[in-house]
């Protein structure tokens, strides 16, 4: 799962709460009160997805993967020079530390790099939050509504390999009924300069960026390198 996938997951309990929140006030003798919703992830994940803040990540991902790469170079140099080397040869000893510092050191930058990655995408996801949010509330004033529910648009759920990915599916969906009677989710899209659904390729700058710290932490390569027999 991609850290974007990861990151705009965890704003779903916030369209629960939400949901909470805002139906607390409102009751049937509320006249004055008006309930729209909109599609609050995806307009989320539609502004993540624009130059601004896709270039920081392919930026980021890029080089923490060419590092990575780097070290991952010069570990295989010393484990073919350790192979190379004759029973007894007194240099086997300290060539064996130094692979083993050095696959120390990549395991540390892997850790390091994995979180510096999953840092920049939840900053990111924080900011454009606040920045859809702020556009929803200025829809709504003008549109005349005094609450605005984030609930995700249609019924056809995209994940459902597994109870989990299901259940994400429905929390996404807090408003079982009259979802599309008042959806804020185009005007909203177009307070924040979004272009319409289909005017663009799909594809994220994420999906053409190269495996990267996140990858690398996965791969399990630094740890491949851990059965070099001591000399």
């Amino acid at each position: 799962m991609r850290t974007l996938d990861r990151v705009v997951l965890l704003l779903l309990a916030g369209g629960v709460l939400t949901l909470i929140l805002g139906l607390r006030g409102i009751s049937s003798q509320d006249s004055g009160q008006r309930l729209a919703s909109a599609d609050v992830l995806t307009l989320v994940e539609d502004v993540l997805r624009t130059d601004v803040y896709a270039d920081p990540r392919v930026k980021q991902e890029a080089e923490l993967f060419d590092a990575m790469q780097a070290m991952q170079a010069q570990m295989q140099m010393m484990s073919q020079e350790l192979q190379t080397l004759q029973p007894g040869d007194p240099r086997g000893p300290q060539l064996y530390a130094d692979l083993q510092a050095k696959q120390l050191e990549a395991q540390n930058f892997q850790q390091r790099s994995f979180e510096s990655f999953q840092s920049l995408g939840s900053g990111q996801a924080k900011e454009v939050y606040a920045t859809v949010r702020a556009a929803t509330a200025r829809v709504a004033e003008r549109e005349g509504f005094s609450h605005v529910i984030a609930n995700r648009a249609g019924v056809e759920m995209e994940g459902t390999a597994t109870l989990t990915a299901v259940t994400q599916e429905i929390l996404a969906r807090p408003l079982a009924v009259g979802a599309d009677r008042h959806d804020l989710t185009a005007l909203i899209r177009a307070e924040l300069g979004l272009p319409e659904p289909g005017s663009e390729p799909e594809a994220s700058a994420d999906d053409d960026a190269p495996g990267g710290a996140e990858d690398a932490v996965e791969s399990g390569s630094v740890e491949e390198m851990n059965d070099q027999p001591a000399p």
